[in-house]
């Protein structure tokens, strides 16, 4: 599990104590996890694991990590974390409980990803769709406004052919036409 630890430098594997009357604390943080969160090893060591996650998601993952230690399976999903900066950013996260040979659980392995650079590239997506789709609809408006004008400009040339340029409504026609 050393080497492991030591090549992830993209991924954060983050090892905690299971004790039944505390709440997770930090005893192994990779260097991807140094790298992700900004912390050393040796500053996180032994802090709860909850500084590393935004107050809001703090609830949802002590009763996920109280179910594992309860039920011995681990759990997966996606959180919000938050580096020493203080800077908040989206992590897919997968827990699973760490047995000794008597089958006793004594740590948890955590394993997150930083996915901040793909929820960019989603948000983005999103957005080129939302302008795809309203350039789209603007061209279907055009086209329908082109087709009425196209009517109201025929029409007035042909009233305009079968009548006199002396007739009161000829000027009123070419001002129609001109703005057709």
């Amino acid at each position: 599990i050393k080497a492991v630890f030591e090549a992830a430098h993209n991924v954060a594997l983050v090892i905690t104590s299971i004790c039944p009357d505390r709440p997770p604390e930090i005893i192994e943080f990779s260097p991807g996890a140094e790298n992700i969160f900004g912390y050393r090893k040796a500053d996180i060591n032994g802090k709860p694991f909850s500084c590393l996650l935004q107050s809001a998601d703090e609830a949802l993952y002590s009763e996920k990590y109280q179910s594992m230690k309860k039920d011995h399976i681990g759990f997966s999903g996606e959180l919000s974390m938050v580096r020493q900066s203080g800077e908040i950013f989206p992590a897919l996260f997968s827990t699973h409980p760490l047995t000794d040979k008597q089958g006793e659980h004594y740590a948890a392995l955590g394993v997150m990803l930083d996915i901040s650079e793909r929820k960019r590239f989603e948000k983005q997506f999103w957005y080129a769709q939302k302008m795809e789709s309203i350039g789209t609809m603007a061209g279907g408006i055009a086209h329908h406004f082109n087709n009425i004008l196209g009517i109201v400009l025929g029409n007035t040339e042909l009233a305009m052919d079968s009548m006199s340029r002396q007739d009161p409504a000829y000027e009123n026609l070419t001002e129609i036409r001109t703005a057709s």
